[in-house]
């Protein structure tokens, strides 16, 4: 059982970070459920201002186009948000979405978006990994400190079990 006791380690510190990772989970939850529910409302605002105007702009007609795929609903919203915060943020045939959404909604839009991915990419995203290590670490160090005490115990046994053999030699003797 020694040589995997880098593995045991590795588990332990895992299973100790599962209550991290679901707050985690919880919170980002909660962040693409607000970013989701707002970048919604502005879509369908501009598809709706399109469609009531009868005249709408070249950016607004690419965006008409991949609005279904992209906001058409609240799920669909999130995860479009979900993909832009963690990277993946084209549409449906490839182009980025965040230069179509500044044509759409100005500069505004622009400044928002890089304050979110920001916030979430080196604030949230690091903070859960910085959480979930400590955690793990942490676990580690509880497990080891186990073992240690178990050692010492086990010590204490053999020292106990050989001070009677030798006391009973010597009182035989």
């Amino acid at each position: 059982m020694n040589m995997f006791k880098e593995l045991t380690l590795m588990v332990h510190g895992v299973i100790g970070g599962f209550k991290t990772l679901f707050w985690a989970f919880i919170f980002l939850a909660v962040l693409v459920y607000i970013f989701g529910v707002t970048i919604r409302q502005m879509s369908r605002d501009e598809v709706e201002r399109c469609a009531q105007s009868g005249v709408c702009s070249v950016e607004q007609e690419a965006f008409k186009r991949h609005y279904e795929n992209l906001f058409s609903n609240l799920l669909q919203s999130m995860f479009t948000v979900f993909r832009c915060l963690v990277g993946e943020c084209s549409n449906t045939d490839g182009t980025p979405i965040p230069p179509m959404m500044l044509d759409m909604h100005g500069p505004l839009f622009a400044i928002g978006y890089v304050i979110v991915t920001c916030f979430v990419m080196f604030g949230v995203f690091n903070l859960v990994m910085a959480i979930f290590v400590e955690n793990t670490l942490e676990t580690a160090r509880l497990s080891q400190r186990k073992r240690t005490l178990a050692r010492q115990a086990e010590s204490v046994r053999v020292a106990k079990e050989l001070q009677k053999v030798v006391l009973m030699f010597c009182a035989g003797g």
